[in-house]
């Protein structure tokens, strides 16, 4: 037995005319006839009905339609993770990501990536910023996205800036800070700051704090609700602080360097191979990041 048998078998079902298969399948009617009736003495049973302008699947052939399907589409399936794996893909993608985008933004992604791509298995894991390049250099994630800071200095990772994102010092109205109309290192330093604690000891020179005194938490949107809090002064991606800055939840602090920008963007190992599956993630958070602004 084999699949074009059994795909003439399928499309002869359909059509009802060997004829039309022919014409789809760019074969000739005598092959395919013979195909047929070698696959019904394979089977010992004939399929159809045979009638002068038209087959008709007969009780075998309606029997053994559903099976002939789910063969097809168990090689169907077997091809296609071939085929991703020949092109540098495998069955399985891992991807970690810090919260700069809001979770309604990967949500998104990630749909629109298992919708593209049903046959691969995603795991997403939401991690802290600074943990993001160790994630990759240890091969615990196969692609991160985040802030990269300076990582494009490390020959351990591939960088490749997406987007420009503006960080910002804020503070709550409430606090000595916000009462200042011209902020000093000095002035900041001495109060406490909330910053994103870190599972791996090496971090980048900008993930430090400023600040003697501080409250670490895993992620950007637990050191939001600390700011609004008065807990203290904190250094969080504009994506997330514009509406709380409307509403007047938040203020900026007034430092010389209480503004400024940083890279998004994707983060690698350099001899990793370039995926389908990857390229169809980039393009969409290409795409999808301009209408966050």
């Amino acid at each position: 037995m084999n699949l074009t048998k059994l795909r003439v078998f399928a499309l002869t079902a359909d059509h009802g005319s060997l004829t039309k298969v022919a014409h789809l399948m760019g074969k000739t009617r005598t092959s395919l006839s013979m195909a047929l009736s070698s696959l019904e003495d394979e089977l010992g049973v004939e399929l159809f009905e045979r009638t002068r302008n038209r087959l008709v699947l007969n009780d075998a052939g309606e029997a053994l339609l559903p099976d002939c399907r789910n063969i097809l589409n168990m090689a169907e399936s077997l091809y296609s993770k071939a085929e991703q794996f020949r092109q540098g893909d495998s069955d399985k993608i891992r991807i970690a990501y810090d919260d700069t985008l809001p979770s309604t933004f990967w949500r998104k992604q990630l749909v629109a990536l298992s919708d593209a791509f049903p046959h691969v298995s995603l795991t997403a894991i939401k991690a802290s910023s600074p943990d993001i390049p160790s994630l990759v250099k240890d091969n615990h994630v196969d692609l991160a996205y985040g802030l990269v800071f300076s990582s494009g200095d490390d020959p351990m990772v591939k960088v490749r800036a997406l987007h420009r994102i503006r960080m910002m010092a804020v503070c709550s109205p409430k606090h000595p800070l916000a009462k200042l109309n011209n902020v000093t290192s000095t002035d900041i330093s001495a109060h406490r700051q909330i910053i994103q604690s870190h599972l791996y000891e090496e971090i980048h020179e900008d993930f430090k704090p400023i600040s003697s005194s501080t409250i670490s938490f895993s992620n950007y949107q637990e050191m939001l609700e600390a700011v609004i809090d008065n807990l203290g002064w904190a250094i969080i991606p504009e994506t997330l602080v514009k509406q709380e800055l409307r509403q007047e939840h938040l203020v900026v602090v007034k430092h010389p360097n209480g503004m400024y920008y940083e890279s998004f963007g994707e983060i690698s190992r350099p001899n990793d191979q370039s995926m389908e599956t990857r390229q169809s993630l980039i393009d969409g958070i290409e795409e999808g990041i301009y209408d966050l602004f």
